[in-house]
């Protein structure tokens, strides 16, 4: 046991009194590379499975048209943007403001697209600035590429008061006057609450 750790010791004063080490660079190398590789295993693999789903039909810019909960209920367009995050391993949206709309000069809303949900697909967004929370529910159709879907938005009004109504998602711009075409023809038609 005394000549080991005369030996170690020996061997230490050696190293220290040389003043370099001896590293074996390619081992380092080599092993920094094997730590690496479930990372870039799990970004290729999260990227494979995504191009193998249905979730790439809603890369790309959409327009949503609905109608406003202020005022005389007028149909507004919005445009957004969908696009794919390695990083994240999920759809990520960014809405641009509306245009024209005095209300609402500002608001730009970040979310995400949820997996399909049976035939639905949910676009939870929110405004960084007003912290304002806005739920989209679309149907997902069967076909891809697809040119419009519907569906309906669940939000808060100006006023603090949960609102919803139809909406459309739309690969290409409309006229506001087909848009609000569209969601009467795909609206189904209920009766006011009585007033107390």
């Amino acid at each position: 046991m005394a000549h080991l750790v005369q030996l170690v010791s020996g061997r230490r004063r050696q190293l220290s009194t040389r003043g370099d080490m001896d590293i074996n660079w390619a081992e380092v190398l080599i092993g920094f590379l094997l730590g690496l590789t479930p990372l870039v295993g799990r970004q290729i693999y999260t990227s494979i499975k995504f191009y193998r789903t249905s979730r790439r039909k809603f890369l790309g810019t959409f327009w949503i048209y609905h109608r406003s909960t202020t005022g005389d209920g007028s149909m507004k367009e919005r445009q957004i943007n969908a696009r794919y995050s390695l990083l994240f391993g999920k759809l990520l949206v960014q809405t641009a403001p509306m245009s024209g709309d005095p209300a609402d000069p500002t608001l730009s809303y970040m979310g995400n697209i949820s997996r399909r949900e049976g035939m639905v697909r949910y676009l939870t967004l929110n405004d960084p600035s007003s912290h304002e929370i806005i739920t989209w529910y679309v149907i997902d159709p069967l076909f891809d590429p697809f040119d419009r879907t519907v569906g309906i938005y669940l939000a808060l009004d100006l006023s603090g008061l949960p609102t919803s109504g139809p909406l459309i998602m739309s690969r290409t711009r409309m006229q506001l006057g087909e848009a609000d075409t569209i969601i009467e023809s795909h609206v189904l038609k209920v009766a006011p609450l009585p007033h107390s």
